[in-house]
């Protein structure tokens, strides 16, 4: 039997309205050697009947895994476990890629024997328009691996296992993650470090190939309430690996304090936004702020430069979340989202 250059493992879970686009953009592509592994996450829609169908149409190409749901990270564990390429790819389920994202991968891999490929993506809406092109990071070549990471904790596009196509050999695929199958923030990070460390070469495309659908009713923009266990994970493990790796300057852990003040507005804004009350939100608050690496940017916070309305907000928010005026905090955010969504309202005159 031939062997697969790559394994393109999809996890799906209720996205029937996305999931036949994304499967034919993965059909379609004009490199052949390929298998596609659908990871039918326990679904109640009726995305495993399509993943069934897809399997019956292309017996030789397709296989799908039905699973009880147990989370993004676990589906994805799964599909590495059946996987038989020598290089590996990620697409979810109500995203795309461009229909020579494999040919143009497998040139560079010939030509720099590169283990890892990392490369831009494109937002899309709900119709498959493009809303904005995230800049590209690098210029085109191989990537050290200290500037590499350095990025890493600044760009959240660089985080993402789907802009990535990886060798087999990199992934730990023996490791149990099934102690951490509950994490929805960060566990794509979690995913990739362990990936980017064992990496030898590093190749920057600067092409979008993927398409990444910014849809409202995934678990990327959905609150959780337990969310934000993720930080005694993802935050801890990311500061073990920069220290690991010797990229521990005082620059890098500036951009480390920097990343975890990202990670924890992105814990508090959707909370308050999600309608919790009061007590509820000071709870949630004081559980948070136990944490040691949530403490430890406070300092950096007096440092952090705002460049729009955006980050201002960001930085007021946080400055009273360590002031432990959470009250404030919770009127202030909601007050924010009431002129944000007056304006949006507004008919322009004519």
């Amino acid at each position: 039997m031939e062997s697969i250059k790559f394994s393109v493992i999809v996890p799906v879970y209720n996205v029937e309205k996305y999931l036949k686009a994304c499967i034919d953009s993965i059909i379609h592509q004009s490199f052949r050697s390929f298998e596609i592994i659908l990871v039918d996450d326990g679904s109640t829609d009726q995305s495993g009947l399509l993943c069934d169908s897809y399997v019956k149409r292309y017996p030789q190409m397709v296989s799908v895994i039905h699973k009880q749901n147990e989370g993004l990270l676990s589906a994805r564990r799964t599909g590495l476990k059946s996987a038989h390429g020598t290089y590996i790819c990620f697409v979810d389920s109500d995203d795309m890629i461009r229909e020579d994202t494999l040919e143009k991968i497998h040139t560079i891999i010939e030509k720099y024997h590169a283990d890892m490929v990392v490369f831009g993506m494109k937002r899309i809406d709900g119709l498959g328009r493009i809303l904005e092109k995230i800049d590209y990071i690098f210029e085109e070549g191989i990537i050290e691996k200290e500037y590499f990471f350095e990025k890493l904790l600044i760009n959240e596009e660089l985080n993402s296992l789907c802009t990535k196509v990886c060798k087999y050999t990199l992934f730990d695929v023996k490791r149990d993650y099934s102690s951490w199958y509950f994490i929805s923030q960060g566990e794509d990070l979690l995913q990739s470090l362990p990936v980017i460390n064992a990496a030898k070469k590093i190749y920057y495309l600067r092409e979008s190939l993927y398409f990444y659908r910014k849809n409202f009713e995934s678990i990327t923009y959905t609150c959780q309430k337990e969310r934000y266990y993720g930080l005694q994970i993802i935050l801890p493990l990311v500061y073990d690996y920069m220290v690991r790796l010797g990229f521990n300057s005082q620059e890098n852990i500036s951009l480390f304090y920097r990343y975890c003040l990202s990670t924890l507005w992105a814990c508090i804004y959707p909370y308050v936004q999600s309608g919790a009350r009061q007590k509820e939100c000071r709870s949630y608050f004081k559980k948070i702020y136990a944490f040691e690496f949530v403490k430890n940017p406070r300092v950096y916070l007096k440092k952090m430069k705002c460049k729009n309305r955006r980050e201002y907000i960001e930085k007021i928010a946080l400055q009273l979340f360590y002031m432990r005026s959470w009250s404030l905090l919770v009127l202030f955010l909601r007050t924010v989202n009431t002129i944000i969504n007056i304006r949006h309202s507004r008919v322009p005159r004519s």
